[in-house]
């Protein structure tokens, strides 16, 4: 007897219902337009101070605080995790 989870009708069901958010991902972008990514794409922080340390250490404070209230259960946005650990290493590239 097989395990329900791993079942080929079970993975293929849950794909199709990963792809069909996707999809309406998409048409919400195209309907509404892009703004929040146009405004961290321009507006948080200037490409000039933008090195490869800056990238590594907003990737690395956002996972850190993002599995900190993980552990401690507690809800928090990974986007605005990473917006907030880029503007903290512009302000520490000063």
């Amino acid at each position: 007897m097989g395990s329900f989870v791993g079942s080929t009708p079970f993975l293929v069901g849950l794909i199709a219902f990963a792809l069909s958010f996707d999809f309406l991902n998409r048409l919400h972008d195209m309907v509404f337009g892009l703004h929040v990514a146009a405004t961290i794409g321009h507006g948080v922080i200037a490409a000039a101070i933008v090195d490869p340390l800056v990238i590594f250490g907003a990737l690395a404070g956002t996972i850190a605080w993002n599995l900190l209230t993980w552990w401690l259960g507690i809800p928090s946005s990974s986007s605005h995790a990473l917006v907030g650990a880029t503007w903290l290493g512009r302000l520490a590239t000063r």
